[in-house]
């Protein structure tokens, strides 16, 4: 199937006439219509690149190619909509953010040309009778809208590359666009704690750093990897059963860790967290090496940025859920220093209570009221 998609892709990677062109999208259309389980079944590798090249199509400086390539992106998403019976269209959804961060890089797209597409596709679905009492109109916009975000964030980083408040609010837009796609929300993420950081705004650095252990926790737990987990510790408790080794046996039912419960599990850290419970979940979503000693990393992180910002209360809170991973691991050399650490933390929180020396920020809304508000 893989090598007759690619004879279908290279006419897309190949530049062709405009006439070439109609009769190549006429063709994709009925590759997608006779075989939708290559697609939207099993792993991305066809979907991604045709994401890709006929997003590109998107692009092209003839009008009738790029309503072309908008009405053959609009019934492919149809058709994913359609094979997961009327559900979401999660799969043409991550596959095409994802191609649209890389042409972002390769081919600097985002002028009229593709707003133009962008605009072809919500027309469609708007005018789409037989889908107006689905959810599938509500689906499309969303995709647009967060695709125009990503387009629109990224023209203006370039402009505001000094100014470092605006670069970050532009930098979190994209974080929330890209909310659907754990690697790539993550990157982001990521450059916001460097740019925070920085600045000296370390408080906002490890929050950031608890965001992408909460993205983590949450990826790792809608790929099922506590529940395998949970099933080994079982059968070991079964094999135990009899067993005198009781310290063994304590240390297999401690195994399971608060992360199991994905985001919610730092909800006592920051309200702000239930973002990371916006990720989209598909089969064919390419396997990112996460694990929880990543998970561990970046609250190690999160924990230099709190000492360092005086914000020592949370530190015990960001600690605790890590016991369980190196109980289960048997590391009682991290454990110990753990503990130290959860035990200086209280230390210093009654230090400065009773110091009443720490300064926080202190932020301040100022509006005008009045008749004379349009002349200020």
């Amino acid at each position: 199937m893989k090598k007759v998609f690619d004879n279908h892709l290279l006419f897309l990677q190949i530049n062709q006439s405009v006439a070439a062109l109609r009769h190549v999208f006429a063709a994709l259309r009925m590759f997608v219509c006779k075989f939708p389980n290559a697609f939207f079944q099993g792993q991305a590798d066809l979907c991604g690149p045709f994401c890709y090249e006929v997003l590109k199509c998107c692009n092209h400086r003839s009008r009738s190619t790029q309503h072309e390539a908008s009405a053959l992106l609009y019934f492919f998403m149809r058709k994913n909509f359609e094979y997961n019976k009327q559900k979401s269209i999660v799969r043409s959804h991550l596959q095409l953010i994802k191609a649209v961060s890389q042409l972002i890089a390769d081919a600097g797209i985002g002028g009229s040309r593709f707003q133009h597409s962008l605009a072809i596709i919500n027309n469609f679905a708007n005018g789409d009778k037989q889908m107006k009492n689905t959810l599938f109109p509500a689906e499309v916009k969303d995709l647009t809208k967060r695709i125009r975000t990503v387009l629109m964030a990224t023209a203006q980083m370039k402009e505001h590359e000094k100014d470092p408040e605006m670069l970050v609010d532009l930098q979190y837009s994209l974080a929330n666009s890209y909310a659907s796609t754990p690697e790539l929300r993550r990157t982001w993420l990521e450059s916001m704690a460097k740019i925070h950081a920085r600045n000296g705004d370390l408080s906002e650095a490890a929050m950031c750093y608890v965001h992408i252990a909460a993205l983590i926790a949450e990826y790792l737990k809608r790929k099922g990897y506590w529940k395998n987990e949970t099933n080994q510790t079982t059968s070991m408790l079964l094999e135990e059963e009899h067993s005198s080794d009781s310290n063994q046996l304590l240390i297999s039912m401690g195994a399971k860790s608060l992360f199991s419960m994905g985001w919610p599990a730092f909800q006592s850290i920051t309200p702000n967290i239930m973002e990371e419970g916006a990720m989209k979940e598909d089969s064919g979503m390419q396997d990112t090496p996460y694990n929880e000693s990543t998970l561990v990393e970046q609250l190690d992180l999160c924990v230099d940025y709190l000492w360092k910002s005086e914000r020592y209360e949370l530190i015990a809170d960001v600690s605790k859920p890590v016991i369980a991973v190196f109980e289960k691991q048997r590391d009682f050399k991290r454990l110990s220093e753990l503990y130290y650490r959860i035990h200086r933390s209280y230390l210093k929180i009654a230090e400065v209570v009773n110091a009443e020396k720490r300064l926080f920020g202190r932020y301040y809304r100022v509006a005008f009221y009045g008749q004379f508000v349009g002349f200020l």
